[in-house]
């Protein structure tokens, strides 16, 4: 055996390869898209707010400061967002007039304000540990038409219930004074933003789902039936 081919059986592709097969997946990924595009425009803008669903980062008005995974959360704040950014797919200013966004939580009990339009699927208690209402224009908003309007509240200590499944799967921090930031992630949404393209909605926040489908590369898109 020749010694210069003792690892001739245990080689790795160089790196030119694997970039090569990553451009030539990018491009494969490109051509699907071009060539199904026509009658798809509800699908890709469905999976274009899936991924706007991954990130969060928007500002405010506050102080205090909170980490949260999932519904475990702790910290002492009180914010408002209302100077806009991306948070529940959508991206852009709020006006003062048009938000019902905010929250406050706290490591001691406190009298709750309750919400005339309750977010909340169950009866308000008197004393909370912490509440968290995310709600822009009310019902005409895109957030509320996907269902990403939410209002949690927190029973007791470090622990936050709501009836939004997104929300348990929000990874955030907020740090708050007199101006705000509020940054996350959601693998949750990352999940369903990959399975959105097969397409599998574990979310149910695809609006054109029942007008679109996936684009074939083959033989374009397909039109859906329209209301």
């Amino acid at each position: 055996m020749d010694p210069m081919n003792k690892t001739s059986g245990h080689s790795h592709p160089p790196p030119i390869s694997v970039l090569t097969r990553a451009i030539q997946h990018a491009i494969l990924l490109v051509t699907v898209c071009l060539t199904g595009c026509v009658g798809t425009g509800g699908y890709f803008e469905d999976r274009g707010r899936d991924a706007a669903d991954i990130f969060t980062a928007s500002a405010g008005l506050g102080g205090g400061a909170k980490a949260r995974i999932g519904p475990l959360q702790v910290g002492l704040l009180t914010n408002i967002d209302m100077a806009g950014g991306l948070r529940g797919g959508k991206y852009g200013s709020i006006s003062w007039y048009e938000t019902a966004t905010r929250e406050t939580i706290a490591p001691y009990p406190y009298k709750m304000t309750k919400f005339p339009d309750t977010l909340y699927p169950w009866d308000y208690p008197t004393y909370i540990f912490g509440s968290d209402r995310f709600q822009v224009g009310h019902n005409r908003s895109l957030a509320a038409r996907r269902g990403k309007t939410y209002e949690s509240v927190s029973l007791f200590p470090f622990v936050a219930l709501t009836k939004q499944p997104e929300y348990y799967t929000q990874i955030e921090v907020v740090i708050a004074l007199v101006g705000s930031v509020r940054l996350g992630f959601n693998p949750g949404e990352l999940l369903d933003f990959v399975l959105g393209w097969f397409p599998l909605d574990i979310y149910d926040d695809d609006l054109n789902r029942s007008k679109s489908s996936p684009p074939s590369a083959l033989g374009g898109g397909h039109v859906g039936s329209g209301d």
